[in-house]
């Protein structure tokens, strides 16, 4: 194709990483959270290699998390969750709060519940803090569509303790809020623990995007105060992606133009500039008292997790298998 002879061409580059880019999550100092269908936590780390190929694929040891090279200098650390926005809708669904008037009802009840939670643990009023035990009492393992991070366990479903006959459909679905934040929770603590050696004295924060988060005030404030971070909407980040991408090619443009007779590193050029000003239209603090109470709810959920995890290998059985391990009882 002689007509493309004198085009500019550019390598793909992963999603998570122009989402970062484009997030302005550049440094440690910076975790990217994106809350859409799926969920997913993600950070930029410096990790330096040599220039040979082999080095060029060696990344952190971690468990739970992915891990990938951006460029010679920096990889993408994070975990995703299959189920975000979309275990709130199966739980809308579930709970048949199909208008939008019974589903705000369930909401204000659903907040009344986290503000009792919250009254009773910052005042320690002991006395109202086991009136609100019924709302604490629910566990959720949310892997309605299956686990990835941290654990990857194959055949993983959803799963619910503490059911009772006394259990509202405002605590139900306060439970599946509470589960996906401690699932993501669960995520950016493994991130945090990551970025110790390179920025232990910062304390990160969370630049968060995606419309499940964005609209629901509740939730962002459950993720900031499990995780005990600051989370971020930033004005200019609504398509962090594309955005991402868009500055990737630009800045190769301008590196091309600086000197077109050596390659440089673009990705490592942009991810060592410094970070981009960040222009908060929302943002949501931990408090400290309810952090406490969500790091206990977090050993719950995975206590759960951790004793009925032998059982999903047994629950991914397809019907013919188990219809046969039946037939073979009966005989």
């Amino acid at each position: 194709f002689p007509e493309l002879q004198d085009c500019k061409f550019f390598l793909g580059i992963g999603d998570g990483a122009c989402a970062n880019i484009g997030s302005k999550c550049t440094t440690a100092s910076r975790i990217a959270v994106t809350i859409g269908t799926s969920a997913a936590a993600r950070i930029c780390l410096r990790y330096e290699s040599c220039l040979s190929a082999s080095s060029f694929f060696q990344i952190p040891k971690l468990q739970g998390l992915f891990c990938y090279r951006i460029d010679n200098s920096h990889v993408l650390i994070g975990g995703a969750l299959t189920d975000g926005g979309s275990a709130v809708e199966w739980a809308r669904q579930f709970l048949n709060l199909h208008s939008d008037c019974a589903f705000m009802d369930c909401m204000d009840q659903v907040q009344a519940l986290v503000n009792e939670e919250y009254k009773a643990a910052a005042t320690s009023d002991n006395e109202h803090l086991s009136k609100s035990k019924g709302a604490q009492e629910l566990v959720v393992a949310p892997f309605l569509s299956g686990e990835r991070s941290t654990g990857f366990r194959d055949g993983a479903t959803g799963a619910v303790l503490g059911l009772t006959r006394g259990t509202t459909s405002a605590e139900f679905f306060k439970s599946v809020l509470e589960g996906c934040a401690l699932r993501l929770k669960a995520v950016l603590d493994l991130i945090i623990a990551s970025r110790y050696e390179q920025a232990s004295f910062v304390t990160p924060v969370i630049i968060a995007s995606g419309k499940a988060m964005e609209n629901n005030d509740l939730w962002r404030q459950m993720i900031a105060d499990s995780s005990g971070l600051r989370v971020i909407f930033d004005k200019d980040t609504e398509e962090a992606t594309i955005r991402g991408a868009a500055q990737l090619v630009a800045f190769a443009l301008q590196a091309t133009k600086i000197s077109s007779s050596s390659s440089p590193d673009v990705q490592t050029f942009i991810l060592s500039s410094q970070e981009e000003e960040i222009h908060p239209f929302k943002t949501s603090e931990p408090r400290l008292a309810a952090t406490a109470f969500y790091r206990e709810k977090a050993l719950a959920q995975n206590a759960f997790i951790s004793a009925i995890a032998p059982l999903f290998s047994i629950t991914s059985l397809s019907g013919g298998r188990i219809d046969q391990l039946s037939n073979n009882k009966n005989k």
